[in-house]
């Protein structure tokens, strides 16, 4: 029998058993450890996806967060609330629209025809028609003779129980500025069951002297639907930059602005959805760091 040298009481065959013994041990142990990297890789995806899923459902619980017109991706971002404009004796235009999302629904003509649509949308979608709106700022057609109050009023009334009969929330859709006009009550309807707005800081094409806090803008469009006790939503949103920031849609103090903006339509309480006027050559989502500060408020 051979012995080892180095331990003349041991054979070659226990050392060689010692030796794969040993080989195996540290193979084990190398396993071990990778698997527990991967344990911690999963663990870590794992945990990546449930925080993903949950700040989802907070948006999608509370306010959401889309723009005007629709858009289907938008520097990485799906809107979950949508605006989409009818225009005649159509479907409903739900191509890239996400199942999830809520639309609201503007239409400047009158007919059966529309409810029919509307009750083929719910049917074609997972996610429900949020609010449909009659007609879309009707004081500039008031104001032009298309017709007059008391006939939109009346139109909105008969919009009313259509939307009813087919359990889609009814609105109206006004201009931010009737409301900071103090102009606004005159135009409520109390069949619909929604008061919209469309706002714009500064006003609707203009510049803003500087960047007002969304406490203090919007104030006025909150206290307007507390005072008729009615869901409140944006269904167009948005601004163009400060003169100092000259077009700059990437500038630090108008992206802090959307940001703020963001997370204070996000935290409300009340309001049913905000959605940027994404459309038109000036206050475009145009940017990555723009969408990020508007879908996600960082």
């Amino acid at each position: 029998m051979t012995t080892d040298p180095t331990n003349p009481d041991r054979s070659e065959t226990d050392t060689a058993l010692a030796d794969a013994k040993a080989a195996l041990e540290r193979e084990r142990a190398a396993e071990n450890a990778e698997d527990v990297v991967q344990d911690a890789a999963l663990k870590k995806a794992q945990d990546d996806l449930a925080a993903a899923q949950a700040d989802d459902a907070t948006e999608t619980a509370g306010c959401r967060i889309g723009v005007c017109p629709p858009l289907n991706n938008l520097f990485g971002h799906v809107p979950n609330i949508v605006r989409i404009f009818l225009m005649s004796d159509q479907p409903i235009p739900l191509s890239g629209v996400p199942d999830d999302a809520m639309i609201v629904v503007s239409r400047p003509s009158r007919g059966e025809w529309f409810g029919n649509r509307l009750a083929e949308a719910n049917e074609r979608r997972n996610g429900p028609v949020i609010g449909v709106a009659g007609q879309h700022e009707p004081e500039n057609d008031v104001a032009k003779g298309s017709y007059s109050l008391q006939f939109y009023k009346d139109w909105v009334k008969e919009d009313a129980a259509l939307f009813e009969s087919l359990s889609i929330p009814s609105a109206q859709v006004l201009m931010g500025g009737t409301c900071n006009a103090g102009t606004w009550e005159q135009w409520v309807v109390p069949e619909a069951k929604q008061l919209w707005w469309d706002v714009y800081h500064g006003g609707a094409g203009k510049i803003p002297e500087t960047y007002k806090a969304p406490a203090t803008w919007l104030k006025v469009y909150f206290d307007a639907n507390t005072k008729v006790n009615k869901p409140i939503g944006f269904a167009e949103f948005g601004s163009r930059t400060t003169a100092a920031d000259n077009e700059n849609y990437a500038a630090p103090n108008f992206l802090n602005w959307v940001k703020a903006n963001s997370n204070y339509c996000k935290s409300h309480p009340t309001l049913k959805a905000a959605a940027w006027f994404n459309f038109g050559k000036r206050i475009r989502i145009t940017n990555q760091a723009f969408a990020d500060a508007w879908f996600k408020g960082i």
